[in-house]
């Protein structure tokens, strides 16, 4: 998709936007233009490494949680917080990555997955704890 994008000349899109009245202001929009032009999508082999890494990360945060002792997964109810926490931690680092430079950005949200995920998984297993029936697992 960014390789079609890049064959468009910018200013000829801005004067067709603004004759077609898109643009209400054009000196703010050509600033921002110019503030993006340097940053380039990371290409499809690394973002797919990226997701490779963040599900290798999930099981990292949850071994070292169950390693450190701060989860038991005989105490499953007490697994809810826990993963509300990793959940409500991936919104933040989500929301952080994208205001961040493109390699910056991608760290972040390569983090919020691992955190989504390790937060998603324990979160049910705290809910199946709480409910004890294997249905939870499943809704």
């Amino acid at each position: 998709m960014a390789n079609h994008m890049s064959t468009h000349r910018v200013p000829a899109l801005l004067d067709a936007l603004d004759r077609d009245g898109h643009i209400e202001d054009r000196p703010a929009l050509e600033a921002f233009v110019l503030e993006r032009q340097g940053e380039t999508e990371l290409p499809l082999q690394f973002r797919v490494l990226i997701g490779v890494g963040a599900a290798i990360a999930a099981a990292c945060f949850i071994v070292f949680l169950v390693t450190a002792n701060l989860i038991d997964f005989d105490d499953e109810p007490g697994m809810l917080p826990t993963g509300l926490v990793f959940i409500a931690a991936a919104i933040g680092l989500n929301r952080l990555s994208r205001t961040a430079q493109t390699i910056a950005g991608s760290f972040l949200l390569q983090a919020s997955f691992a955190a989504m995920a390790a937060g998603k998984f324990l979160f049910v297993i705290g809910f199946h704890g709480i409910l004890d029936t294997y249905w939870t697992v499943p809704l």
